[in-house]
């Protein structure tokens, strides 16, 4: 069927992202807010709290983030949460949906 075969292209698809579509976790435990390569490999983020929490989608409104399924990945999304509010962010936009 057509759903059948977009399905099968789609997981594909899926199989070829960098970690295969799932969020990476920087070196202090968070959830990287966006790929680094090249000279962004050393790139350090001068507000923490700023509203870049596009990581956070794997979490919700996407599911590929669970406590049981995927613990280092869920810890990684609570420490995002956790210095994302800590440092004045979620007060606007998708960002106030994760910070509750």
């Amino acid at each position: 069927t057509r759903c059948g075969e977009f399905a099968t292209r789609a997981n594909s698809s899926l199989m070829r992202l960098p970690n295969h579509g799932f969020p990476f976790v920087d070196d202090d435990g968070t959830l990287e807010e966006y790929m680094r390569w090249g000279h962004m490999s050393t790139h350090t983020i001068p507000d923490r709290g700023h509203r870049h929490w596009s990581a956070l989608y794997a979490l919700f409104p996407g599911d590929q983030v669970h406590r049981h399924e995927t613990p280092l990945l869920a810890l990684a999304a609570e420490k995002m949460l956790k210095k994302k509010i800590g440092s004045g962010g979620g007060h606007t936009g998708w960002s106030a949906s994760w910070a509750g």
